[in-house]
């Protein structure tokens, strides 16, 4: 007992030593770093010859600090970007309205339209926009063109071209409801394409799922290419409609606490693929590996995930405002999935990988379903599924349909006759 005794003693001994030695060698580094900083200061205001603008210092200190933690997920608001950023989580922007790609000529090719944005009524899938306010996009390069889109104060003037003519168009920028959710029938499948989310995406998804069950969708092709992620409490909510009962999502923090979150009883019957790419990513990976848990679950039809592998973003962040209206986004934990049968080397790993050529890529917002091998892969699953559910089906026996038959003209009957009485 007094050897044990020695050791535990002399064990916890050294892992106090080792986290006093840890933490003073913090605090050093942190006290470096705020004397680096005071002497940058003092300098700079001794000997730089201009007049220094001491909210451009500011702004510059605290993305300084955020961009030192190496993490691109982490930002930055400035008041007037954070109020921006609060819109774009409710589900509004400001801007043309536009999501773009770039051609091979280095142009920017207009993917999709935001219906009801400031470019609803002049631009259109497909078009080239080869200058911005008189200047071509080569000259610009393409971040740089898209940069002077954004930066245009009120109004910007492109020169668009469309079916090999070319013409300029004046857009006023505006603030506009991002349409989140766009839908399609594909054969007998409805195609929901959900490119992020935010407040408004669950009720963009509810209201298309609804349209496309009252058209009759035997089949259920969740379209989320291309999906840059957003609120994954957004994300979460649609998969509550989706999958039944379990856990959803898994945090875990710095500290090693998790959280969950759960869906209740309600599932959707109809068989269901996931497209997914390179470029889905944060609450989209985590939409595809969850539903991808419920592989072999009696009460769903889920055949899978097509496409190519995930972008690989497996964290969470969180917003913190701040006193003087700006804010801080920090990645504050990372998520999981309960089996996570889906996630491979940091990213969600197609069933079916089905690679597009580099025009397709290019051109995938605008592609037709019949050109589109991710969608037929989807499509030709979802048939497989419904004729192979019709094989399995138990035979009726004409007995038992004569049977049924005469059951149904009594209880007509009977109904007719009470309706009678009644009257």
């Amino acid at each position: 007992m007094a050897i044990v005794a020695t050791i535990a003693i002399a064990l916890t001994y050294s892992l106090a030593i080792n986290v006093f030695e840890s933490r003073m060698s913090a605090i050093a580094d942190r006290q470096t770093t705020d004397d680096l900083t005071v002497e940058i200061d003092n300098k700079v205001r001794q000997k730089y010859y201009a007049d220094i603008s001491e909210e451009n210092i500011r702004v510059g200190i605290a993305n300084g600090i955020v961009d030192g933690l190496g993490d691109p997920n982490c930002a930055y608001f400035t008041a007037e970007q954070w109020e921006l950023e609060r819109d774009r989580a409710e589900g509004f922007d400001f801007g043309i309205g536009i999501s773009v790609g770039r051609t091979s000529d280095g142009f920017i090719l207009v993917n999709r339209v935001n219906a009801g944005s400031p470019a609803a009524s002049v631009l259109k899938p497909g078009d080239v926009i080869q200058k911005i306010d008189g200047v071509s996009v080569i000259t610009l390069g393409y971040e740089g063109a898209l940069s002077a889109i954004n930066r245009a104060p009120t109004t910007v003037t492109l020169s668009r071209k469309r079916d090999g003519k070319v013409s300029s168009v004046e857009i006023t920028k505006a603030r506009y409801n991002v349409v989140s959710v766009d839908w399609v029938m594909v054969e007998k499948n409805a195609r929901i394409s959900i490119h992020s989310f935010n407040a408004a995406t669950p009720g963009q998804f509810d209201s298309a799922l609804s349209k496309a069950q009252q058209q009759g969708a035997e089949g259920l092709i969740i379209d989320l290419r291309d999906c840059t992620g957003g609120s994954y409490d957004a994300a979460c909510t649609i998969l509550d409609t989706i999958l039944p009962a379990g856990r959803l999502m898994i945090t875990t923090d710095k500290n090693g606490e998790q959280k969950s979150v759960t869906s209740n009883t309600q599932c959707i019957t109809l068989p269901i693929c996931v497209l997914i790419s390179d470029t889905t990513s944060g609450a989209g990976e985590l939409f595809a590996s969850a539903i991808s848990d419920y592989m072999g679950n009696k009460n769903m039809k889920i055949l899978g995930t097509v496409g190519t592998a995930t972008a690989g973003l497996m964290t969470v962040q969180e917003d913190f405002p701040l006193s003087d209206g700006s804010a801080l986004r920090l990645t504050t934990a990372k998520w999981s999935t309960p089996d996570g049968s889906a996630l491979e080397d940091g990213v969600i790993k197609p069933m079916y990988e089905v690679k597009l050529t580099s025009y397709q890529q290019e051109h995938l917002q605008i592609l037709a379903p019949a050109d589109d091998p991710q969608i037929q892969t989807a499509a030709d699953l979802i048939k497989s599924r419904l004729e192979s559910d019709k094989d399995n089906q138990p035979a009726v026996s004409s007995s038992d349909t004569t049977a049924a038959t005469t059951t149904t003209t009594t209880a007509s009957t009977t109904s007719a006759t009470t309706a009678a009485a009644g009257n």
